[in-house]
Parts: C-alpha cells; sequence; structure tokens
C-alpha cells in the first residue's frame, strides 16, 4: 500500500507520539459488544433478543452504533433480554458491560473516532466496542499484578479524553488505515485497531504530569455534563449556548493533549487538517 500523504513530517509525528505513549491495549480488556443473534446457524438473528419494556430484570438497557457519538450516548428505549445470553453467538459477561467502560462506534460518519464514556452499565451490540480498565476486570480476567495497578492509575475520563482527541483520530488515519479502518469519510475500527490507540503515558511521580492528568479528567467531565444539558435543552438559544461551550471545550481537550505530546505549531496545524470534518450530531 503506497501512502502519498504520509510526508517526513507525518512520520516524525508518528514517531513522537508512538514514544510518549502507552497503547490503550495496555490498560483495557478491549472487544465487541455482544453478537446477539444464534449461536446456533439460522436459529434467529439480533431482533429476537430485543425488547421494546422491561419484561423481567434480566432486560438489560441497551444501545447500538447509531445511538453513539462522540461523548455521547443516547438510549431509546430498547433493552436486550438477557435471559438468552447462553443461547448468543457471543453475549460477553455481565461485568463487561456492567463497569464503566469507553464506548467505541465501529462505523463512524466523520473524520472523528466516536467514542463516549459510560458509567451507567448499558449493554450494546456489536456495532459498539467497548474498553473495560483491567483494574475494573480483575475478577473475570488474569492479569499481572503490573498490569492491574497500571490500568488503576489512569482515571477512565483521562483515557477518554485522549481517544476522543483530534491527535488520536489523526494517529488512526496515519497509522491504522492500512488495516481497513477508513471508508468513506469515517472510520471502520476492530478490536485489533484500537487496541493500539496511543495513550500519553503519565509519570504520576511528576506533579505537572499529574496536574495535567487531572485537568484532563475535569474537562472531559465537564464535557460530558455539557451534552447532558444539550440533550435535555428546549429552546434554540440554550442549545446554541451549549453548542458553543462544547465546541470550547472540545478545543481545551485538544490543546491539552497537543501539550501532553509537546507538538509543534506545526505537528498542531497537520493533526488540525486530518482531523477536519463534519461537525458532529448531538
Amino acid at each position: 500500500m503506497i501512502r502519498l500523504d504520509l510526508s517526513i513530517q507525518a512520520s516524525n509525528l508518528i514517531r513522537k507520539i508512538d514514544g510518549a505513549s502507552i497503547k490503550l491495549d495496555e490498560l483495557c480488556y478491549i472487544n465487541y459488544g455482544a453478537q446477539m443473534s444464534s449461536k446456533v446457524k439460522g436459529k434467529f438473528g439480533k431482533d429476537f433478543v430485543i425488547r421494546s419494556k422491561a419484561e423481567s430484570q434480566q432486560c438489560k438497557k441497551m444501545i447500538s452504533g447509531r445511538d453513539l457519538y462522540r461523548y455521547s450516548a443516547s438510549w431509546d428505549g430498547k433493552y436486550v433480554d438477557w435471559s438468552l445470553a447462553d443461547q448468543m453467538y457471543g453475549p460477553r459477561w455481565p461485568r463487561f458491560f456492567e463497569s464503566d467502560k469507553l464506548m467505541v462506534r465501529d462505523i463512524t460518519g466523520t473524520h472523528r473516532i466516536e467514542s463516549t464514556l459510560d458509567t451507567t452499565g448499558l449493554y450494546c451490540d456489536h456495532t459498539i466496542l467497548c474498553a473495560v480498565r483491567k483494574s475494573d476486570i480483575k475478577k473475570d480476567r488474569t492479569f499481572s499484578t503490573e498490569e492491574i495497578a497500571i490500568s488503576a492509575s489512569y482515571d477512565l475520563k483521562y483515557l477518554c479524553g485522549c481517544v476522543t482527541s483530534s491527535l488520536v483520530s489523526t494517529y488512526c488515519y496515519l497509522v491504522l488505515t492500512g488495516e481497513g479502518i477508513r471508508t468513506g469519510g469515517g472510520f471502520h475500527t476492530y478490536p485489533h485497531t484500537i487496541r493500539q490507540f496511543p495513550i500519553c503515558r503519565i509519570d504520576f511521580a511528576n506533579p505537572i504530569d499529574k496536574s495535567r492528568h487531572d485537568r484532563m479528567v475535569a474537562l472531559v467531565d465537564g464535557m460530558l455534563g455539557l451534552h447532558k444539558k444539550l440533550a435535555a435543552a428546549r429552546t434554540d438559544q440554550e442549545k446554541t449556548g451549549l453548542r458553543r461551550q462544547i465546541e470550547a471545550t472540545d478545543r481545551q481537550i485538544d490543546q491539552l493533549v497537543y501539550e501532553l505530546y509537546g507538538l509543534s505549531d506545526d505537528d498542531i496545524r497537520l493533526v488540525e487538517a486530518s482531523a477536519a470534518g463534519p461537525t458532529p450530531r448531538d
């Protein structure tokens, strides 16, 4: 595959990112959401296990990729009947969904990775991929003591800010598109590509690094809150004001990521030109 857009500047940027990063796979267990069709070929499809109301305690709130955008997930009233999990092709296990987690849409409609943080225990189908910190599922999977400790040190909101930044979308375009994740104007993501997402390494013994980590946590917390307010807004004036706050906070997150990596002005121009795309939907 010949990459005419992979300039010397872009190659240098990639090396700079790789040198300062830990991969998301080192911190999180990553996989598709539930593959809800029958494990017996042709027995039933996904719609067979989806409900429009909670018919029992085994019915869990669920979303699909079309309900997921940057920093927001919109539940549309659907449930999955988890009493049928043992008949599904790939159900995963309850704590995988019920833990706090990053959710990434498998196919986006923009130049940006569509990802958010879920703390409400939403279940999802295979059109969403989930990243759960290893420290949060240590009872379910085998990880080393070191892996668990490193995972626990990074706040999920910090990881969310990094993953949803312009820089990670640019990295995906420049590094991972050879694996077929770019489709037209958007991305197609797979577990093995998400596992390679770069997360800027934090030295938690360094007060400056720790402060930057905590600033990211605060910014992402604010961003998630703004999107919830936008979803509940009723007037055009209120929506306009909230969108301006979201755009400003998004810029602050990107600027903090540039600061974390020590990017030059030329690096930043390259990142922003690559990540430029349509305004994300509400």
